[in-house]
């Protein structure tokens, strides 16, 4: 393996070590934590590209055409799935949401939609969310806690519309 490959192994590890749970956090890994590791990814990135080209160009030009129409296609596909997944990130119901029908097991995620919904003072959603958290967890005291605040959310909500 050539060193800049090794480099880009070894640092892409390193960056991702705080976020890969190897001690429980309360926060799970995240695709976002990705970023910054993937930084570390653009020097073996760009040296074998450029040794790619340097081939191609010794060899001739039929095989820089198809080396340079495989990394535009590439280009273009990361770019097509980047813009897929920035609408739903655009809100945070879009995310959860989202995240939920990938992961529907999710206790996490399932209390993070509840929160979500409560936030927009959708009281029936946010307490399904909660409910199905308890079903998928019920030993874990956060889906009650967070159960019990929509509840007492709702009340004060409805009383204030009350009067």
């Amino acid at each position: 393996m050539p060193a800049t490959a090794r480099f880009g192994a070894v640092a892409f590890g390193a960056a991702l070590l705080p976020v890969v749970n190897i001690l429980p956090l309360v926060w799970r890994y995240a695709d976002r934590y990705v970023l910054l590791a993937a930084f570390v990814l653009v020097v073996p990135l760009a040296r074998g590209l450029t040794r790619a080209w340097e081939r191609a160009r010794a060899t001739g030009a039929p095989r820089r055409a198809w080396a340079l129409a495989a990394a535009g296609l590439l280009v273009l596909a990361s770019a097509s799935a980047s813009y897929r997944q920035a609408s739903v990130w655009r809100t945070s119901l879009g995310l959860w949401q989202h995240a939920v029908s990938a992961q529907p097991r999710a206790y996490f995620v399932r209390v993070a939609l509840g929160k979500t919904h409560g936030e927009h003072k959708q009281w029936p959603a946010a307490t399904a969310e909660f409910q199905e958290a308890i079903r998928l967890a019920p030993d874990n005291p956060l889906a009650y806690g967070a159960l019990f605040f929509n509840y007492a959310k709702q009340a004060q909500d409805e009383h204030v519309v009350g009067e």
